[in-house]
């Protein structure tokens, strides 16, 4: 089943092809980038410093300086 399925997606033009392959692809890249994200954030946890900067939510002090 799975070959006849694949020589029929290889014989339709590719206008069809096309649609099919995106809609595809952009799912299980979007899977395999947020495995990615996780993955990292396991192996390179924040430090103090950095989970001290993204809590701020203001970022630099360059803003304080500029108004």
């Amino acid at each position: 089943m799975g070959q006849s399925m694949i020589d029929w997606l290889i014989s339709v033009p590719v206008w069809i092809q096309t649609p099919l392959v995106v809609a595809i692809i952009i799912p299980v890249a979007g899977i395999l980038a947020w495995g990615l994200y996780r993955l990292s954030a396991k192996a390179l946890p924040l430090s103090e410093a950095e989970r001290a900067y993204l809590a701020a939510d203001k970022g630099t002090e360059q803003k304080e300086d500029s108004q």
